[in-house]
């Protein structure tokens, strides 16, 4: 039967008494343990698109809110809904710090053949938690960014002009 590794403790007649004491140090220390606060979670975008594009679906102001929670009128960025096709086509909107909308032109020309993709520059994602309806607490997501800037799609080629040795 060899030692013991490392942790483990065996239960027989010849070590009863260490094994004893040896799963009270692990109850102990069990004890100790607690569970990893999601708040303090930092996502990526490669959380939310898992390698793919991202697709933009809808562009909308952010404004400020005062601290009654009441909307101003002070611009504050964009809102930007985006699709995640390689995600199970899950959405999620990203607030823009940037309030400069370059995307609304492109986004009333696009066709589902011929979306706009985008990516975003300073992404950050956060879970957060809120009191539903009926009291129980439920997770959510969010998601901000510095810029947002369109670029070509998976199956497009990007002309560089002629090439040159």
């Amino acid at each position: 039967m060899g030692a013991p590794l490392p942790g483990e403790v065996r239960h027989d007649s010849r070590n009863s008494g260490r094994a004893c004491q040896g799963l009270g140090v692990l109850k102990k220390n069990m004890m100790k343990v607690s569970l990893m606060n999601i708040k303090n979670l930092v996502l990526t975008l490669d959380n939310f698109t898992k390698g793919g594009p991202a697709i933009l679906q809808s562009v909308a102001p952010d404004y400020e809110y005062n601290a009654d929670h009441k909307r101003t009128d002070k611009i504050i960025g964009l809102r930007v809904n985006v699709i995640f096709p390689c995600n199970s086509y899950d959405f999620q909107v990203i607030r823009v710090a940037d309030p400069t909308d370059r995307l609304s032109a492109l986004l009333s020309k696009a066709t589902p053949a011929s979306p706009v993709y985008v990516e975003f520059d300073g992404f950050t994602g956060s879970i957060y938690t809120m009191r539903g309806e009926d009291g129980r607490w439920r997770p959510g997501v969010s998601a901000k960014a510095s810029a947002v800037r369109v670029v070509p799609g998976p199956d497009e080629k990007i002309d560089f002009g002629p090439e040159v040795d």
